[in-house]
C-alpha cells in the first residue's frame, strides 16, 4: 500500500509504503546517464514500539497497539 508517492522533480521521486508488515521509504533517480534506487525498510511493529517508548503517557500506547494490529493485516 502506497502512503506517499510524489515526484520530487522531473528525474526523482519518493515513495512511502507499507509492505509485508514493514514501513518502507524508497527514493528513485532516473536521469540520462545515471539511474538509481535506494530503499529503507523497518519492521512496523519495531517502529511503533520505539515510537511508543518516545511518547509519554498511556493513551498513545492504546492507539499504537491498534495500529500494530491493523498493519499486521496488510
Amino acid at each position: 500500500m502506497d502512503l506517499i508517492s510524489e515526484q520530487l522533480g522531473p528525474e526523482a521521486k519518493v515513495k512511502v509504503v507499507i509492505e509485508r508488515g514493514k514501513i518502507g521509504l524508497t527514493l528513485e533517480l532516473d536521469t540520462k546517464g545515471l539511474d538509481g534506487k535506494v530503499g529503507l525498510f523497518v519492521d512496523s511493529e519495531y517502529f511503533l514500539d520505539e515510537l511508543a517508548k518516545a511518547i509519554d503517557g498511556k493513551i498513545d500506547d492504546a492507539v499504537i497497539n491498534i495500529l500494530k494490529t491493523a498493519l499486521k493485516a496488510l
